[in-house]
């Protein structure tokens, strides 16, 4: 059954958990770092995880010690698959095998938000990582709910 108060707070600790993700994106992404997205994908996601996992266990789905400590192993297979190829097959198709989309839209998007200019690269950058992190998203909720913390 849907809880939505669980959703919920399962949204709010994913809100937070993307939000630390794509600031560590965009730092190790910068020009003045020119880390390839993959690999800064790969150190960010890794930090998100193990926020993901504390938050998830202790507020989400209210896991007890025991229970806890027997989900890591299904957490960290959900998370990998989730992360490592989920993520990482949407980021790889959406820069390199057909950007083109992500470029257009790109290109209508970038320009002053909240009084910042950002450059094309930037905006483009980030909306093929909120692709990928809403594919992540999905397949995160239903292996929780199903398989990690039932």
């Amino acid at each position: 059954m849907f809880d939505l108060y669980q959703f919920s707070l399962f949204a709010l600790v994913g809100s937070i958990n993307t939000l630390l993700d794509i600031c560590t994106f965009n730092l190790l992404t910068r020009k003045s770092s020119r880390m390839a997205p993959i690999p800064a994908n790969l150190i960010s996601t890794s930090l998100g995880m193990l926020f993901s996992f504390a938050m998830n266990s202790v507020l989400v789905f209210e896991s007890s010690r025991n229970t806890m400590f027997s989900s890591v192993g299904y957490f960290l297979l959900v998370n990998m698959v989730s992360m490592y190829v989920i993520q990482n097959g949407i980021l790889g198709l959406t820069t390199r095998v057909w950007p083109q989309p992500t470029q257009w839209l790109a290109a209508m998007a970038a320009g002053p938000i909240f009084g910042m200019r950002f450059d094309r690269e930037f905006v483009a950058r980030n909306i093929c990582k909120c692709m990928a992190t809403c594919g992540s998203l999905i397949f995160n909720y239903c292996c929780y709910k199903l398989l990690v913390f039932k």
